[in-house]
């Protein structure tokens, strides 16, 4: 399937795709997603690993206002001295794609679809390794720490969104 951002990478030579499905309307996830970053909501991983290389991560519990207005052009950090993701492209309640050039050609894709009441939380990301060197020494390991990373992230959303709409509901 298609996704938001394919374009941005289009000769990607690693490509990686998860789903989770959210017992909570889109309209309860997509605040989780738009506030994701390093110094924002953090990205509802592993916060300990991430800071056992020096990210500085919070995971947020709740929704801060303060970080809903993320527009295109807007940079979303994972590391205090790494350069920034830039949100290429951005529909509210539909994705968020997020790309970087260097030192790393890569996109990040959120995308939400709509289950009869509940949601889908597709993300795929797309890398270019432009040294093949890197793809054979560095591809491996990045992909499965990469894999374990996003995949709580995704546990990380689906449990907040639908704590958010149990609290909603009592």
């Amino acid at each position: 399937m298609d996704l938001a951002g394919e374009e941005l990478v289009p000769d990607a030579n690693a490509v990686s795709t998860q789903k989770i499905r959210i017992d909570a309307p889109i309209q309860l996830v997509w605040p989780w997603l738009v506030q994701m970053g390093q110094g924002r909501g953090g990205f509802y991983s592993y916060a300990w690993l991430e800071n056992l290389i020096g990210c500085q991560m919070k995971n947020a519990d709740r929704i801060h206002p303060e970080w809903q207005n993320l527009e295109p052009g807007d940079g979303v950090s994972i590391h205090p001295r790494a350069a920034q993701l830039i949100v290429a492209q951005l529909a509210a309640e539909s994705h968020l794609v997020l790309h970087q050039e260097r030192p790393l050609q890569w996109s990040w894709s959120f995308n939400l679809f709509e289950d009869q009441g509940s949601c889908c939380l597709v993300v795929r990301t797309r890398i270019h390794w432009q040294r093949l060197w890197t793809r054979w020494l560095l591809g491996p390991l990045m992909r499965v720490g990469h894999f374990i990373m996003e995949r709580k992230m995704l546990r990380g959303i689906k449990s907040r969104a639908e704590g958010l709409l149990k609290c909603q509901n009592q």
